[in-house]
């Protein structure tokens, strides 16, 4: 969680439960209309998500991508 967050949620702990609880569905509000919102996108763009998809599964297959592994070695060379 971020400093930020922390401090909202600190802040919102002050307040009685009825205004925490509103707050609690603002932020659900939020992150729901945000889903909607993609699904919608997604929906109305579903041709260019699949030729997203396939682009992106081409350059995996055609190796242009690292094994996520090798990221995260602590020698990068032992991971090859």
């Amino acid at each position: 969680m971020t400093a930020l967050l922390q401090k909202a949620f600190a802040a919102a702990e002050t307040l009685s439960e009825s205004e925490q609880d509103k707050v609690g569905q603002q932020i659900f509000d939020r992150m729901e209309f945000q889903e909607q919102r993609w699904e919608e996108m997604l929906a109305q763009n579903a041709d260019k998500a699949d030729k997203l998809e396939a682009m992106i599964l081409a350059e995996i297959d055609g190796g242009a991508f690292e094994p996520i592994e090798k990221l995260f070695a602590a020698d990068p060379a032992s991971a090859r």
